[in-house]
């Protein structure tokens, strides 16, 4: 059996020996790809002709408490970063060596059952039409690592959910982000529709890729990024691959064969030896549009066909970037027969708009060049 160097890291690099990495997510949490798939997601025409839960639900202001204004030391980032939790359970504690180590905590069911009673609550209220309610996904982030002693509790919620009506047999999919509130009492919630804070389905992603050499993985990438095509037909991703001149196949080639439309994929070249940064940052700056997505991925993963929304869902323009974790496999495991470790403490998969990137200056490419 066959066994791959894979490269993990975070802008400093980290070897270690399994079959290949999958990449699958969490919003600095896991998210299982089977929940992500369940539901169809909300499209363009959705959002413009049903708008009911931001008529019937207050909007509100959201400043989470770890996001202050202040300038970030190095590495004191990955300190501010919370974890989330999920429901329904989606078991990404199953694969692991060790049960204890990873895997996203489940949503206690008290806020379960609050998000419930208030959405169906507004939904019988203003419409007499409303059958059911199924919550399909809901994640849930504190505001901060802790409560304060005395603070009230609250939570930011992104909700996906199917609407039932009595008078047609097509539902109505919503994925949307609210902020549940403790009240006074601390057994009740107050429930509103943060201000500004949702995410585009119909963005643009940019997956950009440093390579030199590695032509078995290169082609890996490319037929994975095809395979996601076909199965969703999503047209709006570019595959941007930065090569470092690498001599062991033809990349232009490679993707020209492949059933990718000639506007999905662009393939930029560099002099020089092989730097990370610096090739991200060519593939950032080849991307023009301030409102499109940028992601950054390295070689050996398997990307589900679920991930493009997941991007999209999780980045939304001046609030919020995407940093998926991997689980990397132990060595003789495959992705039909999983055992390994979720890498907890990896930065180098990231996702911001292109205005986002220019607001934080980009990747660092002064200090880790070569």
């Amino acid at each position: 059996m066959m066994y791959y160097l894979v490269i993990y890291y975070k802008h400093i690099l980290l070897a270690s020996i399994c079959l290949v990495v999958l990449f699958y997510y969490r919003f600095r949490l896991l998210s299982f790809v089977v929940n992500m798939q369940s539901v169809p997601y909300v499209g363009d025409q959705v959002l413009k002709d049903f708008t009911v839960l931001k008529e019937m639900l207050p909007e509100c202001e959201y400043h989470p408490s770890y996001a202050r204004e202040h300038t970030v030391e190095k590495y004191e980032g990955y300190l501010e970063v919370f974890e989330s939790s999920t429901y329904p359970d989606d078991h990404t504690w199953r694969w692991l060596v060790n049960a204890d180590d990873g895997g996203n905590p489940l949503v206690p069911a008290k806020i379960v059952n609050a998000v419930e009673r208030i959405l169906k609550d507004a939904l019988i209220k203003n419409y007499e039409t409303f059958s059911e309610l199924k919550i399909r996904l809901l994640e849930s982030t504190p505001n901060g690592a802790a409560f304060e002693e005395n603070e009230l509790k609250m939570w930011r919620l992104i909700v996906d959910a199917e609407i039932l009506w009595t008078t047609s047999p097509n539902p109505t999919y919503i994925s949307q982000y609210f902020v549940l509130k403790e009240t006074e009492l601390s057994s009740d919630f107050e429930m509103c529709s943060i201000k500004g804070h949702q995410w585009n389905p119909g963005s643009r992603i940019n997956i950009v890729i440093a390579v030199k050499d590695g032509a078995a993985w290169i082609k890996y990438l490319v037929d994975n990024i095809e395979d996601i095509y076909l199965k969703t037909g999503d047209e709006n991703l570019v595959l941007v691959i930065v090569d470092f001149h690498s001599t062991d196949l033809d990349i232009q080639e490679i993707l020209e064969a492949s059933k990718l439309k000639p506007q999905m994929y662009k393939l930029l070249t560099l002099e020089g030896n092989f730097e990370r940064a610096r090739g991200l940052q060519a593939g950032i700056d080849w991307v023009i549009d301030p409102n499109e997505i940028v992601m950054t991925i390295d070689l050996h993963l398997d990307i589900p066909s679920g991930m493009l929304q997941s991007i999209r869902k999780h980045t939304i323009q001046g609030r919020m970037g995407y940093t998926p974790e991997v689980f990397r496999l132990e060595a003789g495991f495959s992705k039909s027969f999983m055992r390994g470790v979720w890498e907890l403490k990896g930065y180098g998969l990231m996702s911001l708009y292109k205005s986002d990137w220019v607001a934080i200056g980009g990747e660092n490419v002064e200090e880790y060049g070569e």
